[in-house]
């Protein structure tokens, strides 16, 4: 029940009046009383006068100290037990010479405090009792709730599938189940325990597993989350690796650390066997194409050892053969001889296409500039220009027949695609490797989303260089953009060589050729 505000005004004076009264009237007339009861009625004054006060007040102060109802029903109590001296008051003041002979005054009086007290006995009592009971249904309430709360975030705590730990310090304090089924211990083993007793003394990466736990943990109390994989080790000293997420909480009894284990060993090894399976495959890709280039030299060196030199052989003897013969049949020979010089010519190019003798023969500086001297510019028409350091560069005869291959494959990639005017092709030598930097003027391409999804239409030739790069310890790296050309640049690994005293100085060389 709300009271109005003004009513609550008009009780509030009344009460605090009545008060009032009291006390003067005992102070007054202390002489037609006994001294106790004089006494009593100051101390009933006093006490209505802080119910008055106390009760009007009491609802705003019982929000903040929820003390105020106590206060109220022990003053009722006090009220209820003078009931009786009240009534004996009541009678007392109509002989007191207070109002001299005004009847109506006196019972003016009289009634004010009787209705005073009642209100002040029936409004203390009842706000007492309401606001205990509406205090303790909300109490009762919130303890429901709490219990709730901790019951469930006390079952998703114990439910989780990844392991829960609470420290405070550097000592576990609290864990759920999956702690002890991952660590395969029981909680006595764990509880108190440091982190870094489930690790072995140094983690895979050499650093000492304590001095790691302790560094981490410094960082999170700092306010850095952590997240990071870790090698822990079970009771029975099995190791296992683990994803780790370290966040500082703030609990009922100061900060702690949360800490949740995720066990990935099962993913690790999966993970390694992706890669196992990866390096194998191109192992396996690279014998396929070293295979290739060897089978290539060997048609090759057949093709020029024995059927373009046949085809030499037999020209030069049907040449022999025009002098006695009419001029009619030494025409057909010419024409026959003609014949023969462009089948050479085919044959030629074809073991040339299939594995070049120049790469063999005079290195891959030299057999790279013969591929852009017959590709570009004299099959072409594509200006070209080639810049050699020359540094010697000693490579492995798998690593030559890699590059070699990844150029030309390149350069078909510009002639196809590019509509290139002007190639720069640049081959240096940088500390332990080879560097060869390829740059067009073409119509560039989206590099980032061919190498990131390659498919027979487009970008497969780029993913299988990369590959083939990767096994030997190489790189390839791309730049380009629609409209703005591309820079292609393809690093390998050097052989060991003689000491630089023995090394020529190097003497850059630069050639162009116009299309």
């Amino acid at each position: 029940m709300k009271l109005p505000e003004r009513l609550k005004r008009h009780a509030f004076l009344l009460i605090c009046l009545l008060g009032i009264a009291y006390v003067a009237i005992s102070l007054a007339n202390a002489e037609h009383y006994a001294s106790d009861k004089a006494t009593d009625l100051l101390k009933l004054g006093l006490v209505v006068l802080l119910c008055g006060v106390g009760f009007f007040s009491g609802r705003e102060y019982f929000r903040f100290t929820q003390t105020t109802p106590v206060f109220l029903a022990a003053m009722s109590f006090l009220i209820l037990f003078h009931v009786t001296e009240l009534t004996e008051e009541f009678a007392m003041f109509q002989s007191v010479p207070l109002f001299g002979e005004s009847t109506l005054a006196k019972r003016a009086f009289e009634t004010t405090l009787m209705i005073g007290s009642f209100c002040l006995f029936l409004g203390g009592n009842f706000l007492s009792v309401s606001e205990i009971s509406k205090a303790k249904t909300r109490l009762e309430s919130n303890l429901h709730r709490l219990r709730e709360r901790e019951r469930r975030y006390g079952a998703l705590f114990e439910a989780a599938n990844d392991a829960i730990l609470i420290m405070q310090g550097d000592r576990i304090v609290d864990c759920n189940l999956k702690t002890l089924t991952m660590l395969g211990g029981v909680r006595e083993q764990i509880i108190g325990a440091s982190p870094h007793r489930f690790s072995p003394h140094v983690q895979p990466d050499g650093q000492d597993s304590r001095e790691k736990a302790l560094e981490k943990l410094a960082k999170v109390r700092a306010g850095e989350p952590q997240s990071f994989e870790w090698r822990h080790m079970r009771c029975d000293g099995t190791p296992f690796d683990a994803e780790i997420s370290l966040n500082l909480v703030q609990l009922s009894d100061g900060p702690c650390i949360q800490a949740i284990v995720r066990d990935i060993s099962e993913r690790k090894r999966a993970g390694e066997k992706v890669m196992a399976y990866q390096r194998r495959l191109r192992s396996l890709a690279s014998e396929l194409s070293l295979a290739e280039e060897r089978e290539r030299r060997r048609i090759a060196r057949g093709l020029h050892d024995h059927a373009c030199q046949t085809l030499v052989l037999s020209k030069m003897k049907l040449q022999g053969l025009r002098g006695p013969l009419s001029a009619p049949d030494v025409g057909q020979i010419a024409d026959i001889c003609s014949a023969l010089d462009r089948t050479i010519g085919s044959v030629r190019e074809l073991v040339f296409d299939l594995s070049s003798p120049t790469l063999y023969k005079f290195g891959l500086e030299a057999a790279l500039e013969e591929l852009l001297a017959d590709k570009l510019s004299a099959e072409n028409g594509i200006h070209y220009v080639f810049s050699d350091d020359g540094a010697p560069k000693p490579l492995a005869e798998d690593v030559r027949i890699v590059l070699y291959q990844s150029v030309r494959e390149l350069l078909i990639n510009i002639i196809k695609h590019a509509q290139a005017r002007e190639v720069t092709f640049d081959i240096a030598r940088q500390d332990n490797s080879v560097r060869i930097a390829i740059v067009d003027d073409g119509v560039g391409f989206d590099a980032e989303s061919i190498l990131s999804a390659p498919s027979r239409s487009q970008g497969f030739g780029l993913f299988n260089i990369k590959e083939r790069l990767d096994h030997i310890g190489g790189s390839l790296d791309i730049h380009s953009r629609i409209g703005q050309g591309s820079r292609i640049t393809l690093v390998a690994r050097l052989e060991a060589e003689a000491k630089d005293a023995d090394r020529p100085d190097p003497v850059r060389r630069t050639t162009a050729a116009a299309g």
